[in-house]
């Protein structure tokens, strides 16, 4: 899905987006999301990439208060270091994390 997306873009942008969708991938597996959902979308030189964990009910307060484990600290250095921006968005369906790249 990524190749795809991004088949004009540089080798070294498709391998970043590809390691960063995977560490978004293992938090949303670690958080024990029952169903996820996975998007790329490309707008000129940047790709924004969205793991969203899909749950019946939302406990909000719940996800807030996750404590980070290590190997989310190491996930969170990484996005720091490759991405432009990160974030996560709490939805009616569940939790949206997100990474936008430079794919010039």
């Amino acid at each position: 899905m990524i190749v795809e997306a991004l088949a004009s873009a540089p080798a070294r942008a498709v391998a970043v987006a590809e390691l960063l969708a995977s560490e978004l991938v293992a938090a949303a597996v670690r958080h024990g999301s029952p169903r996820l959902a996975f998007a790329v979308h490309r707008q000129g030189d940047s790709a924004r990439i969205e793991v969203a964990e899909q749950t019946a009910e939302v406990d909000k307060a719940a996800i807030a208060a996750i404590d980070p484990a290590p190997e989310e600290e190491w996930s969170t250095r990484i996005l720091e270091a490759l991405a432009r921006r990160h974030g996560r968005e709490m939805r009616s369906d569940g939790m949206m994390t997100w990474v936008e790249i430079d794919i010039r």
